[in-house]
């Protein structure tokens, strides 16, 4: 609740959760007063006052509920309300997410987890600011009223209830042990669902065409078995509390009755004053049962929110911190790389690369070859500061890259474009929207023009009309390639003093005819922009003869640099 309270409120809004629990916490007070009307009206002689205690009882029990219903809604309206704020927890969770470390991001088994913890976090947050208000506040006072009220009306019947509180606190402890467990192992579970849910989405067609449909059907199915395996455990669990305090209950009321039985027989106790002390044991047992049930819902929130805290942790403030501190693009005079003993090593998989050295000037182009494996995309994202090296350093334009800034207008990636195999094309949004991501400033008739040079315009035309906001849905692999090339050459146009070209098998997707015409438009754009570096990763040797030793006009010169095992092999003098 701590950690809550003060990451997650400003000082305004915990005056104002302060407010409204306190209004719940005197209506469950209030509540606990009403009861002692109906002893009076029982034991009260005068017909007329029983009947006035009576229907004092009832417009006490009318005007409490109204006034909880009223708090209550405006509770719920303060939850939403800090939920959606500017940097509440939403954007909070939104912007960790978009701003976590790129190394992360490459293991699945991470992306199940930040996925589930995701789902969880919201909900989590919300039960623990909603329980302590609304559920273990007015419940406490309920408690405290009741057990005043039981105790002054007749301490015996009173001291009955109240040596029935240690039992039951023992009970919700030997609850909590019972559950915690489960709830880590189910939270575990819950997360491999989501690695297994992802991965079986992204190879789909892989799955369906190696006829392995029913087998990895399977696999989700042992997984979702454990889960409610798991979530049997856990009712279990919470039913067997819930039996042991209902016997408890049955146990004290039966205790109750006998006593005050006994009690009116040697004329101590009236039938009211009975009543009384039955239904203020009832709502003593009952708070306080909300609030042993409620301790044991939040161990499963406080784990939830434990698990947000590590996972979601803080990465965007950090980032944001961090760039204060470093240069904007704009100062960078020119983007050569110096690539200086580069090593990287992920968690679980040894060293990726492995003292890489090289470098290249500013304008020029570097192809990085090798088989597959050998760390080329890897090298790609060290050089373009999506992975931090475990050793060495990375400079751009005499600039490490790790002292330029990561976000803003003046960030490194407002002057990189990088286009992979399989470019991401969101199907949610338009045209547009596809072809202004990364590119805030282009306009429509920018987007027309590149759409028509990479003849993707009769695909998005409608009545002779070029439709901008039509959703790039059901497109083939090489029409995404061609969106994406077209976002990149965007990018590349946006350059002013140059910037960085990243190519990562770009025209595999693509046939013969169309992959010539794309290094055509980027031969040209290469010419009018000398300032560009371009990196570039292709097994299609057509593609590269292309750039190099085109059929018209001179080609480029392109550095090679060859990798096996992560290691610098082969870094040539420039050729042509």
């Amino acid at each position: 609740m701590k950690e809550v309270w003060e990451a997650y409120l400003s000082g305004e809004e915990k005056t104002r959760y302060l407010k409204l629990a306190a209004g719940l916490t005197v209506v469950g007070a209030a509540e606990g007063i009403a009861p002692s009307l109906i002893g009076l009206a029982m034991d009260n002689p005068s017909a007329k006052m029983a009947a006035m205690l009576a229907l004092g009882y009832l417009g006490t029990q009318t005007v409490t509920g109204w006034v909880q219903k009223k708090l209550s809604v405006d509770f719920d309206r303060f939850l939403h309300d800090i939920m959606q704020k500017q940097e509440g927890l939403n954007q909070r969770l939104a912007r960790d997410l978009a701003f976590q470390p790129g190394e992360r991001m490459a293991k699945g088994e991470s992306r199940g987890k930040i996925t589930a913890t995701l789902r969880r976090s919201q909900d989590a947050f919300q039960d623990i600011l909603y329980s302590v208000a609304k559920t273990q506040a007015p419940a406490i006072a309920s408690t405290v009223v009741g057990l005043g009220m039981m105790l002054a009306n007749d301490w015996r019947l009173g001291l009955v209830s109240l040596t029935s509180a240690p039992i039951a606190v023992a009970i919700s402890r030997r609850n909590e042990k019972k559950s915690g467990p489960i709830i880590e192992e189910a939270y575990r579970n819950e997360e491999k669902i989501a690695e297994e849910v992802e991965d079986q989405l992204l190879a789909h067609q892989d799955i369906v065409l190696s006829g392995m449909r029913e087998q990895m059907a399977g696999r989700l199915e042992g997984l979702a078995k454990k889960k409610g395996d798991l979530s049997h455990e856990r009712r279990s669990a919470r039913q067997g509390m819930q039996f042991q305090s209902q016997t408890l209950n049955g146990g004290v009321f039966a205790a109750l009755t006998a006593g005050g039985v006994a009690l009116r027989e040697l004329g101590v106790q009236q039938s009211g004053a009975i009543v009384t002390a039955l239904v203020y044991s009832g709502m003593f047992r009952n708070s306080w049962d909300q609030i042993v049930y409620a301790n044991n819902s939040l161990l499963e929130s406080l784990k939830s929110i434990e698990m947000m805290e590590e996972v979601f942790n803080g990465y965007a403030d950090a980032e944001v911190e961090a760039d204060d501190q470093r240069i904007g693009a704009s100062e960078i005079e020119e983007y050569s790389f110096e690539v200086d003993h580069v090593s990287l090593g992920l968690e679980g998989e040894g060293k990726i690369i492995d003292d890489v050295s090289f470098r290249v000037p500013a304008g020029g182009v570097v192809r990085l070859e090798g088989k597959s494996g050998q760390g080329k995309t890897t090298l790609t994202r060290l050089m373009s500061g999506y992975y931090q090296p475990s050793q060495g350093e990375i400079r751009i334009g005499g600039h490490a890259v790790s002292e330029i800034k990561k976000a803003g207008p003046d960030s490194l990636y407002a002057r990189v474009a990088y286009l992979s195999q399989h470019p991401y094309i969101f199907e949610s949004g338009s045209i547009k929207d596809n072809l202004a991501f990364g590119n805030p400033d282009v306009t429509d008739d920018q987007m027309r023009a590149v759409l028509q040079e990479l003849e993707l315009a009769p695909r998005f035309t409608i009545k002779g009309v070029l439709q901008l906001d039509e959703k790039p849905q059901g497109l083939s692999g090489g029409e995404k390639a061609r969106l994406g090339l077209a976002r990149v050459l965007l990018k590349i146009r946006s350059h002013e003093n140059g910037g960085v070209v990243f190519l990562d098998q770009a025209t595999e997707e693509l046939d013969e005819q169309t992959e010539a015409q794309v290094a055509h438009i980027l031969l040209e754009e290469k010419r009018q922009r000398p300032n560009t570096t371009f990196v570039i990763i292709s097994h299609r040797e057509e593609f590269v003869e292309a750039l190099s030793h085109p059929k018209e006009g001179e080609g480029l010169s392109i550095q090679r640099v060859r990798l096996s095992g992560g290691k610098l092999v082969e870094d040539s003098s420039v050729v042509n």
